[in-house]
C-alpha cells in the first residue's frame, strides 16, 4: 500500500449539519487544486479521491468552515486512485446543494477567475461527489459551498428510524440495539448495536415499525472483515426476515460474507450492504439473525440499519 508521510492528527469530530435544525446550514471548503481530484461527502465525513497532479492539502492546508484539514493519502492498489483519510464530521445528511464561490490565485477567492476548468457535483444513493478538474497550467484556489436549504418537511422513507428495538443481548455499557436505528452514522465506540464478546448464539435484532409499512430496500452499515476491529464483527452468516402477521419474507440468507451489494465507505473500513426487493412487501417488523462473524468469537456490530419504503 503506497502512501504519504504527512500523518497529522485528524480534526475533532463536530456536528456540522443537522437535519432537525431550521434555516440554511452550510459547509465552505477552501482548497488549492492542481489537476484531478474528487471530494466525496458521506453521512460521517469528507474524503478525497486523487487521480493526478498535486494532492489536495499536501501543498497548502485545506479549510473546512475555517478549520484546517491536514490530509494523508494512501493507495490501496496500483489501479486505484489515492484516497485521503476521513475528515470525521457527523453530517447527518448529504442532501446538499453545491455552489461555487470563487477561483483565484490567492486563498479564499471571492470571484471566479476566467480560463479555469468547470466544477460539477453529483448526488448518489450513499454519498455526494464534487468533481474538480484543474487541468490548466499551474494550480488555483477553489472555494465552494455545500448548502443544506430549509426544505418542506416530509416523512422519512426510513421506517426503522428511531423504531422500537429488541435484541437477545447487548454488550455491557455499550452496544444498545437502539443505536442501530438512531439515524447517526457515527463510528465511535459504543455507537452501534453489539451483542457481546462471545460467539453468536445466534444473535438477533428485531425492529418493530411504528405502523405497517411497504418495504422495498434494506441497508446496513457494518464493519469490513477485521480491518476496523482486530476482532472482526462483520456479519458473515445471517438472515434478514420481514414479518407481516403470520407471513414471513426472507430478504436475505447470506453465507460466508457474500453480501449482494456493497458500497465501501472511504477509508473508514466500513461498508453499506444493500438489499433491494423485486417489489415492495408489507411488514410490521424486521428480524436480523446472525450466526457467524469475521471475529469468530465475537458478536456482530451494526452501526445503522435502514428499512426504506418505495
Amino acid at each position: 500500500m503506497e502512501g504519504d508521510d504527512n500523518s497529522a492528527p485528524a480534526p475533532v469530530k463536530q456536528l456540522l449539519l443537522d437535519p432537525e435544525a431550521g434555516g440554511e446550514q452550510e459547509i465552505v471548503v477552501n482548497v488549492f487544486l492542481d489537476d484531478a481530484s474528487d471530494l466525496h461527502i458521506t453521512p460521517f465525513g469528507l474524503y478525497w479521491k486523487h487521480y493526478s497532479g498535486t494532492k489536495p492539502g499536501t501543498q497548502h492546508d485545506i479549510e473546512v468552515n475555517g478549520k484546517p484539514w491536514h490530509t494523508v493519502f494512501k493507495k490501496f492498489a496500483p489501479h486505484l486512485p489515492f484516497e485521503s483519510g476521513l475528515f470525521p464530521v457527523d453530517l447527518r445528511t448529504f442532501d446538499l446543494d453545491f455552489q461555487l464561490l470563487g477561483i483565484g490565485e490567492n486563498p479564499n477567492p471571492s470571484s471566479i477567475a476566467g480560463g479555469r476548468s468547470s466544477i460539477t457535483s453529483l448526488r448518489r444513493s450513499h454519498d455526494m461527489v464534487v468533481v474538480l478538474r484543474d487541468v490548466e497550467p499551474g494550480g488555483a484556489w477553489y472555494r465552494f459551498k455545500l448548502l443544506r436549504k430549509q426544505r418542506t418537511a416530509q416523512a422519512s422513507s426510513n421506517v426503522a428510524l428511531n423504531a422500537e428495538t429488541s435484541a437477545n443481548s447487548q454488550a455491557e455499557k455499550n452496544g444498545a440495539p437502539g443505536k442501530a436505528v438512531d439515524g447517526s452514522y457515527d463510528l465511535s465506540h459504543g455507537e452501534y448495536w453489539f451483542p457481546g464478546s462471545r460467539p453468536p448464539t445466534p444473535d438477533h435484532l428485531v425492529i418493530t415499525f411504528p405502523e405497517r409499512s411497504s418495504v422495498k430496500t434494506i441497508r446496513m452499515l457494518i464493519p469490513m472483515g477485521t480491518k476496523l476491529y482486530v476482532h472482526g464483527h462483520e456479519p458473515l452468516d445471517y438472515k434478514i426476515i420481514l414479518e407481516h402477521g403470520e407471513d414471513q419474507t426472507v430478504v436475505a440468507d447470506v453465507k460466508d460474507g457474500q453480501h449482494p451489494k456493497i458500497e465501501r465507505n472511504g477509508e473508514s473500513f466500513t461498508q453499506f450492504v444493500t438489499f433491494d426487493l423485486p417489489e415492495a412487501v408489507p411488514a410490521e417488523r424486521v428480524k436480523f439473525i446472525c450466526s457467524r462473524t469475521s471475529g469468530l468469537n465475537y458478536g456482530p456490530v451494526i452501526f445503522e440499519f435502514e428499512v426504506r419504503k418505495p
